[in-house]
């Protein structure tokens, strides 16, 4: 059981550097605050999530969470970027 909780902390900080960007993306583009927040803690709660269904082994179910969180941060880049790009006139 331990080594299973052990390998989801590992996959967490694996795709903390994509967390980062994103929420980095997000403030450098001036995103709304509010929906900032609401997708980092969308994401922090499909990590959360996903180390519950790592532990019981709801491989299906694990798979389908680490998806969703991911198309999360996809998001955050997009409307980062679509904010970023439609503020600047570029």
């Amino acid at each position: 059981m331990v080594f299973r909780l052990r390998s989801a902390a590992d996959n967490s900080f694996e795709t903390l550097p994509v967390v980062i960007a994103a929420v980095l993306m997000g403030n450098i583009a001036e995103m709304n605050a509010v929906v900032l927040n609401l997708m980092s803690g969308f994401y922090l709660a499909s990590r959360v999530l996903y180390i519950y269904t790592y532990w019981s082994g709801a491989y299906m179910v694990r798979s389908a969470v680490f998806w969703i969180g991911m198309l999360n941060l996809w998001a955050m880049f997009w409307m980062g970027a679509t904010k970023f790009y439609k503020d600047r006139d570029v």
